[in-house]
């Protein structure tokens, strides 16, 4: 994630015809103006969590094993199903 910033901001610099048109470009690349909320998926097998930083990303950022609470949720989609009918 952080070698594609690199890579855009040395792209910004080596295009930009004037201080004033990097800094400009390196702001637009440091501060989106619309911001990618992550997307999480439940394996429906082991209930693991993946984590994607990004949609378009192949693979995820990384993977969460949620702790036993000794709920009566077994996984994120019976907690959102028992939420949603309250």
């Amino acid at each position: 994630m952080h070698e594609k910033l690199i890579e855009d901001l040395i792209a910004a610099y080596q295009q930009a015809i004037s201080k004033q048109e990097f800094e400009d470009q390196a702001y637009k690349l440091l501060y989106p103006k619309k911001p990618e909320f992550p997307q999480v998926y439940e394996c429906p097998n082991c209930g693991r969590l993946a984590v994607f930083a990004h949609t378009s990303d192949p693979s995820p950022a990384f993977w969460f094993h949620r702790e036993q609470t000794g709920g009566e949720a077994d996984s994120l989609r019976s907690l959102v199903q028992e939420t949603g009918d309250s």
